[in-house]
């Protein structure tokens, strides 16, 4: 069963919020993309409100992990290519900091292979122009373009807004509140991956089209044009070029997004090692020795809201979107290892994998050019 990945783009018809955790005082905030999560609600609303019940089909498609529904990244307003949340090892200058090809900036580094050059400082060599200022993380997302990777950090908008008297039905007083929502025209990208075309087949038909218009966000008060008819390209699965130790090979994987991953006692972990690589949350070969050279990673509290029944989430603790691992194998298991990698790229890693969380990359092709030496 050969593995599938259709592109899901969404604009935004109006302003919308989604917010990452319960409101506190007057002020909410929104995240700068459309999590897994309420892709996956959007769809399964739409599917039920075209007729159809919550049967066997509807089950498999929404409530088991067969299809993975990603988030929707920002894409930047003058192109049209998918972008990525920008990898944690990545740092900038702090004095000038963007990627090389962009104006007034004294570029990159892949700090996961600092020390395969034998360098270990943290501090800009570009020119004595920022007084070889120290490195720091470069946040947002890029453009996924490794020759010129551009950073892009969406915009948001702060709307200020009155309860309302349930009484008079006017302002009520003392009431105000300010809400973050991403603005109208905002578009954004993901990649459904799933190995069952009958399946996806039975979405569409289920949706009644591949273009949708829906409400969505926080209190359903923003209006989303969907459509999922374009094929997306399969994610590239190989090892890096880094001639450092005979009869070894290394590899990159990135996460695309928040990862919950338990350990063997179902306790949270905030990494990953070589035990948990061979849990069957990931399925790494468990007769393949694997070492983790280098880790950038990071941690955050997942929180949610279920719409059906009304209630919170439990809190889950994630690997942070962005964390990057580096990882070595013997080359005699090359072959069993890419089968593996071809594997998880479509199905993800970790636990509720249908609401996009778990979703990676493999010796992305920005680590490529890091791992050269390369400027990004």
């Amino acid at each position: 069963m050969s593995e599938i990945y259709k592109k899901i783009q969404g604009t935004l018809l109006s302003p919308c919020c989604f917010s990452d955790r319960p409101a506190m005082g007057n002020e909410v905030d929104t995240l700068d993309y459309i999590p897994g999560s309420a892709v996956r609600g959007i769809l399964a609303n739409a599917f039920l409100n075209n007729g159809n019940d919550a049967n066997e089909d509807f089950r498999n498609i929404f409530c088991s992990d067969s299809i993975c529904f990603p988030n929707l990244y920002p894409q930047h307003r003058d192109s049209d290519s998918q972008t990525y949340p920008i990898p944690l090892s990545i740092y900038t200058c702090k004095t000038k900091p963007g990627f090389i090809n962009e104006p007034n900036t004294h570029g990159a580094r892949d700090m996961l292979f600092e020390n395969f050059d034998g360098s270990n400082d943290r501090r800009c060599e570009v020119d004595s122009d920022c007084g070889y200022a120290p490195l720091v993380p470069i946040k947002g997302f890029y453009n996924g373009n490794s020759q010129r990777p551009k950073q892009y950090i969406p915009d948001k908008l702060i709307i200020t807004r009155t309860a309302v008297n349930s009484i008079s039905n006017s302002a009520l007083e003392a009431s105000l509140h300010s809400q973050q929502e991403l603005p109208e025209g905002s578009r954004l990208q993901g990649v459904i991956s799933l190995k069952d075309d009958d399946l996806y087949i039975k979405l569409i038909e289920g949706l009644g089209s591949e273009e949708l218009v829906v409400y969505a966000g926080r209190r359903r008060m923003g209006k989303i044009e969907l459509n999922l008819s374009e094929n997306a390209v399969k994610p590239n699965s190989e090892f890096l070029d880094i001639p450092k130790e005979e009869g070894f090979m290394f590899f990159t994987l990135t996460l695309l997004s928040d990862a919950i991953v338990m350990d063997e006692l179902l306790r949270p972990v905030i990494t990953l090692t070589p035990t948990i690589m061979k849990d069957r949350q990931i399925g790494f070969p468990e007769d393949v020795d694997i070492t983790i050279v280098k880790a950038f990673c990071g941690k955050r509290i997942i929180s949610g809201w279920h719409s059906v029944a009304k209630i919170f989430k439990p809190d889950d603790l994630a690997i942070i979107k962005g964390s990057t691992f580096l990882m070595r194998i013997e080359e005699k298991h090359k072959d069993m290892v890419k089968k593996w990698m071809e594997e998880i790229l479509c199905t993800g890693i970790g636990l509720r994998r249908s609401e996009g969380f778990g979703q990676i990359s493999i010796s992305a092709n920005i680590h490529i050019m890091g791992s050269r030496g390369d400027a990004l």
